[in-house]
């Protein structure tokens, strides 16, 4: 018995038609009912353990079952397109029969295996970044390819996640030439007159064309909006196969690769629709700032989000070292968020302002985009410096920065050559070298400086730093039961050892900084995104899970030269930054953003009271969830903290609804306007 049987060849052109025909939906069938098959797999492994039953709308998950089914068919017939245009074209000539079948046969099997592999690769994806397959997974192809392959292959279950896929490929391989071959013994192709048999392929087309557009009853076809059908963010990512969330995320790609002169009617329109006033701001005159030109440092720290940090006890789980003291004594700001939701998007944002995470690999990344923070600095007289503890091959840097107004780019080469060392991690240099490094160029500069130093070592493959002693850190039970330390092969106390060690190095940074003799100082802290891993705990509500801090401290004659006023209740993102950090260390400096403010200012700016990232809103008043519908979630109390209120869930205010749909169309029509000028 062979694997896959021979095929019996009709005698007639159409019988050999319609039999590949049938295959060719046999093919979509079998795919369609894998993939729904895997989508309830994934809704009880990784929605029903994680929402609370009382949350979970019996309605939505049906939905979820029934959209997620017409994009299953979508699927199908897009694989099944390929073989029924060779069918079309092939089944006349007898003699391309053995050829025609090898094909099919072949193509079922890169079919089958395509979907198990996408599907496999999705579940992971979903665990580790909390949405389905995006534009990010393109990012991919720029990063280390070491770093990359040692990642997957320590933090995931390659082999069985392998064996698993080669064994879903071969059974519906089989199964699909099973049927083929017992179908193909069968006498009706033959037998069926020219009549009928065109009439069953005008029936046959009519049910594909239903299959490619999901619908027959719409003008448009199964479009990516339909798929939000909750307001549970985890229903929501299952509608969308693996397949068809690739595909969506390459459509992402290509718009957000295309620049093009901006319309300034539309540039009106958004402005007003967003009510945030002018793009171009400008620091207030403050000639005790223009005579002293502190240094200003931002340490834009990899993972170091509240989700984790939230969880810090001193006496058991102490997450924070040395940097616990520095956030006890200065600014800092909590109900506060990243940009978006990985590193590559939230640098693109924070330091370039630009929505496009590839604009530095993208057709306009030979153009210096006017506005960045490193040109704002440099017009003021500051040396501008790039330091990373990892690599600036990564995204292009290297060749970018420079461009972009940074007079000197430092990576893992020049710390490895700095301190001595020979080797590093799949990732880069332990960070504290970076932060040496950044602390030793600021203290011998006679110049001002303004330095943004970006770590690294806080991420997956982790590893404590050699010299690096943990202070006392007891897991709790709390995130063994929400980490997805499953798929690591590190413990998760090695994974908090080595957050712990990197903000202990930041905290030891700042106390370095804070003890440099001579000019007044400016630092600041962040994190570019989240800390990876930790599953969202859906009743904490959607801000928990991407807050991050915002840190600021300034010496003492800047802060005498400037009025300040903190309200730790003040909600901001990283667009609020800069303008807090110019306000801090430039006078009458003129300056681009998109909705930022200075968070320290005397008075808030209620029409830039707001905090945004990719995945929400929020101002003071609560959180909007920006996955699915628009929903308000409010704040669960007046206390400084990352709750929300699920059973107040309401739809949002009409105005601040066309606030929020503005402003991401406008932050990429001023990308274009920066980039290609506006339309004549």
């Amino acid at each position: 018995m062979t694997f896959i049987p021979e095929f019996r060849r009709p005698e007639k052109p159409l019988g050999r038609f319609l039999l590949l025909f049938t295959q060719c939906f046999l093919l979509a069938a079998i795919a369609i009912v894998f993939m729904a098959a895997i989508r309830e797999l994934y809704y009880w492994i990784m929605v029903v353990p994680a929402v609370p039953e009382k949350m979970i709308q019996t309605d939505d998950v049906w939905r979820m079952r029934f959209l997620g089914l017409r994009f299953d068919a979508r699927t199908g017939a897009i694989l099944a397109i390929i073989p029924l245009l060779a069918s079309v074209f092939l089944s006349y000539f007898k003699g391309a029969w053995k050829p025609l079948t090898k094909f099919l046969t072949i193509w079922a099997g890169f079919a089958f295996f395509a979907t198990a592999f996408l599907s496999v690769c999705n579940f992971h994806y979903i665990r580790t970044f909390h949405n389905a397959i995006d534009i990010f997974v393109f990012n991919f192809l720029h990063e280390e390819p070491h770093a990359v392959m040692t990642t997957v292959w320590q933090d995931y279950p390659i082999i069985s996640n392998s064996l698993a896929v080669i064994a879903a490929t071969i059974l519906m391989t089989w199964l699909w030439g099973r049927i083929f071959a017992k179908l193909s013994q069968a006498k009706i192709w033959d037998a069926l007159n020219t009549i009928k048999a065109i009439a069953l392929i005008v029936v046959g087309v009519v049910a594909f064309v239903f299959l490619a557009r999901g619908s027959l009853t719409s003008r448009y076809p199964l479009r990516r909006n339909n798929a939000q059908v909750s307001v549970i963010e985890e229903i929501n990512d299952l509608v969308l196969n693996a397949p068809m969330a690739l595909y969506y995320a390459a459509q992402d790609r290509k718009r957000s690769m295309k620049f093009e002169p901006a319309s300034a009617e539309k540039g009106e329109k958004l402005m007003a629709q967003a009510n945030i006033g002018s793009l171009t701001q400008k620091t207030p005159v403050n000639e005790k700032l223009a005579q002293m030109k502190p240094h200003v440092a931002l340490f834009i720290m990899e993972s170091m989000g509240f989700n984790m940090m939230s969880y810090d006890e001193p006496s058991k789980v102490d997450l924070m070292g040395s940097l616990r003291e520095h956030f006890e004594k200065d600014y800092v700001f909590k109900r506060f968020t990243s940009a978006d939701l990985h590193t590559i998007q939230s640098v693109a944002q924070l330091l370039f302002l630009s929505p496009v995470s590839q604009v530095s690999t993208s057709s306009i990344r030979n153009v210096t985009l006017p506005g960045t923070p490193f040109e704002v600095y440099k017009k003021a007289g500051y040396r501008t410096v790039f330091v990373t503890s990892g690599t600036t091959a990564w995204e292009n840097m290297n060749e970018y920065l420079p461009r972009q107004y940074v007079d000197e780019v430092y990576d893992q080469t020049h710390l490895m050559d700095a301190f001595g060392l020979t080797s590093t991690s799949e990732w880069g240099v332990e960070d504290h070298y970076a932060f040496d490094f950044a602390a030793d160029l600021v203290e011998k500069s006679d110049k001002p400086v303004f330095i943004v130093v970006l770590s690294t070592a806080n991420h997956p493959p982790y590893h404590v730093p050699v010299n690096y002693t943990p202070k006392p850190i007891t897991v709790p039970e709390v995130i063994n039961r929400h980490y997805n330390h499953d798929d690591y092969a590190q413990s998760l106390l090695t994974i908090m050892q080595t957050y712990q060690s990197s903000a202990d190095a930041l905290g030891q940074t700042i106390s370095r900084f804070k003890a440099m003799k001579g000019r007044e100082k400016v630092i600041a802290a962040t994190a570019d995104h989240r800390m990876l891993g930790m599953r969202p705990v859906i009743t904490d509500g959607p801000f928990k899970d991407v807050a991050v801090p915002f840190y600021v401290w300034a010496s003492g004659n800047v802060k005498n030269a400037v009025d300040i006023h903190f309200d730790a209740k003040r909600v901001g993102s990283h667009k609020d930054i800069f303008p807090t950090l110019y306000a801090l260390s430039l006078s009458e400096a003129t300056y681009r953003t998109v909705g930022g403010r200075n968070l320290l200012a005397p008075v808030d700016d209620p029409d830039r009271a707001f905090g945004y990232n990719i995945s929400l809103w929020m101002d003071d008043k609560g959180v909007y969830s920006l996955k699915g519908p628009i929903v308000f979630f409010p704040w669960a109390d007046d206390k400084v903290d990352f709750m929300t209120d699920y059973k107040k869930m309401s739809k949002p205010d009409p105005k601040v609804k066309a606030k929020i749909e503005a402003y991401r169309p406008l932050d990429f029509w001023q990308l274009n306007e920066r980039a290609c000028g506006l339309k004549k």
